[in-house]
Formats: structure tokens, sequence, C-alpha cells
């Protein structure tokens, strides 16, 4: 099904296995083996058939300690602000005009505002010190392993006449080893915390199912194979329907495989093709894979700690159309006290305007339950 849609850009099919299995044992990291020993210099003298002063002074000669500076700036933003008259280059001079526009307050307070928009949380990687911390056995990562970086986007909207917006919203690296569902578990939605039905009656009840604990069907649909999460009891195979109406349509051969299961390593994969995980029914978020790379001494070396977070949108809120200050909590349709329709509200806001002193619904409307993006953790 994917070749008919198939990304300029995207890598040939590659057995995420398959991969691992044909790395050479020499460039696997081994945790229990130190940088530098006389092993090293051994086997590497072995290798190159040298004798080991040889060897000994080619890693003094090639030492990384010779391509350091003591004069160079070591502040990143004295390195962008120092720009060296001599170079000619075209991105040196946009960056020099652009610091330039940038001392005018009023065209710098625009940038910022975007920055803070668009930017993304830092990396989270591990510190030095958090890779060599003490792990216990069962939870230490083994190596031969294969790590992927897989992106999360958000729900798409489509609609006519307006062409789908693409947004990454999470990214998270994942073990070869680890299971399918154990990403689906970190994927994180505002529909699975959504509690369906009008809440107008009855405001102040508390003993709600959200949408998660009610629909807990999904699956990942990947290079023509649907992965169904079936570990509940009334999750549903939304997958048959699908390969029965591509079969029809001559969409070509699919099947079916249950996500728990399957572990990444059981994928046969393209980096940089989108794929498709969909849950609550309708709900999809596209999944691209853009790298998969062994497994190295700098990458976190506990398995409790993935899928490893390295990506996280900074959205804007959606806040009260009364007050304009809190977060919502609340979408309303058909209100004659609002300002729109559906309208935002937060609780303060909300229940003066739609409820009496004793707690009397006034007038006919509907209101749901909203859980703001930025309240997911």
């Amino acid at each position: 099904m994917e070749a008919g849609v198939l990304h300029q850009t995207v890598s040939d099919v590659i057995s995420i296995r398959e991969f691992l299995q044909s790395w050479d044992a020499s460039v696997i990291h081994d945790s229990r083996r130190e940088a530098k020993d006389s092993a090293d210099i051994e086997t590497f003298a072995e290798l190159m058939e040298l004798d080991k002063e040889t060897v000994k002074e080619l890693d003094q000669v090639c030492s990384l300690d010779h391509l350091k500076n003591t004069q160079e700036p070591v502040d990143r933003w004295r390195i962008l602000g120092e720009i060296p008259e001599d170079l000619n280059l075209m991105c040196v001079r946009f960056q020099k005009r652009e610091m330039e526009k940038r001392k005018d307050p009023a065209y710098n307070m625009i940038v910022q505002k975007k920055i803070r928009q668009k930017m993304s949380t830092r990396m989270n990687m591990p510190t030095l010190n958090q890779t060599r911390r003490k792990i216990p056995p069962q939870f230490q990562v083994t190596y031969p392993e294969v790590i992927l970086t897989v992106h999360i986007h958000k729900p798409m909207l489509t609609m006519k006449d307006k062409r789908p917006t693409l947004t990454n919203e999470h990214s998270f690296l994942v073990l070869g080893h680890e299971k399918l569902t154990e990403l689906r578990d970190y994927i994180r939605c505002t529909n699975d915390l959504a509690i369906p039905g009008d809440q107008s009656d009855f405001p102040d009840c508390v003993m709600h199912n959200y949408a998660k604990d009610i629909f807990k069907s999904g699956f990942f649909y990947i290079e023509g194979t649907f992965y169904n999460d079936t570990r509940e009891s009334d999750c549903r195979d939304y997958s048959q329907n699908i390969i029965k109406w591509a079969k029809e349509k001559n969409l070509g051969q699919m099947e079916s495989h249950l996500m728990e299961e399957c572990t990444f390593l059981d994928l046969k994969i393209r980096l940089g093709q989108p794929y498709v995980y969909v849950h609550q029914g309708d709900c999809e978020h596209i999944i691209i894979f853009s790298d998969i790379r062994l497994l190295s001494s700098e990458d976190p070396q506990d398995t409790r700690e993935y899928p490893f977070l390295t990506f996280r949108i900074r959205s804007r809120r959606n806040v009260c159309k009364v007050c304009m200050t809190r977060t919502a909590k609340w979408v309303v349709y058909d209100s004659e006290y609002a300002p729109e329709n559906p309208c935002f509200f937060c609780d303060q806001c909300f229940r003066p305007l739609h409820y009496d002193i004793n707690g009397i619904k006034k007038g006919e409307f509907k209101a749901y339950k909203y859980f703001d993006n930025q309240a997911i953790v």
C-alpha cells in the first residue's frame, strides 16, 4: 500500500533484526571494557599487524587533544556574536545581518515570541554520571542492541480545500528488544483524556471514565502490517475491515499481528516514511522513524528509561474566552452567555454564568470536560 505514496526521501526497506545482525562483533560496544587499556593496544596491534610501540605512537599522534585550540571561545553565545571580518561566506553574512537587526528592540521582541512558540524542549539526553551510575543487573541493557528514533506527530486534521499540517509532537528513542506496546503506552494524546458525554446537568460529578478506559483499542500500521493492541478482552481488531476493504480495492497485500507479541526487532521499516498510529476509533497520528543505529555507551543504559523522550513541542494553551487568563477546563456549545460557539471556559467563569446560586442549570446548553494539551505530562 505504501508503494503508491512512497516519499522521495525515504530509505529502502530495512529489517531491524538483520540490521543488528549485520554488524561485526568488533564494533559492538562492551560496557565491561574500559576505553583504554593494554588489552586494547594488543588487540589493535594484532589487527593492524604492527608492534605495540607503533600503535601507542599512533594513539598519541591521532589524539583528539590535537584538535583543541585554547584561543577559541567556548561560550556558544560569544561564538555567535563574534563574527570574523575576513569571512565571505553567505551564511556568515546573513548571520551578521540578523544580529544587526536584532539590536532593534521591537524586531527582537517579535523574533523571541516566535522562538518561544516554536522551540521544542531541549534534548533530554543523559549526563555522563547518569550513564555510569550503578544499575541493577536485571535493568542493564544487553549488547548488542539497536536503538531507533521515532517521531510522533499531532493528530491529523483533514479539511476540504485545506492542506493538513504535519507537526511533530514527541520524539523517542526506543530499543530493538522493546515491545511495541511500550511505545504505545508512552504516547500522550488529549483525546485519551476526554470524558464522553454532556456534563452540563451534573458538572460536579467526579465518577467519570476517560476515553482511554472505554475505547482501549489501537494499532500501528507499518509497511503493510497492522499491529493490534489486544491486551484487554474488550479491545477490537480494527484491521480486519480495513484489510477486507483494501483487498476489494486492490491496494496490495496486508496482514495483522498482535502488538504485545512484537518487538521493534520484528519490524521492517523505511526511514522517513510516514506510518500511522490509530486510537480512539479515528484519532490518527503520523509516526516516522528517522534513525537507526547501534546502542552506545553514551545512551541511557537503564532499560527502565526507555522509551526515552528526547523532544516535546511547546504549544499554546487554550485560555478561557471570558477572563482570557486561566486555562480552559470546559468547552460549551449553544450557550447564550458565550461570546462564540463553541466556547472555552475556565471553571471559575463557567459556573457563575451557567448556574444559579443553588447550582441549577440556566438555559439550554451542552458542556464537555476539556483537557488542555499542556496538562499532559
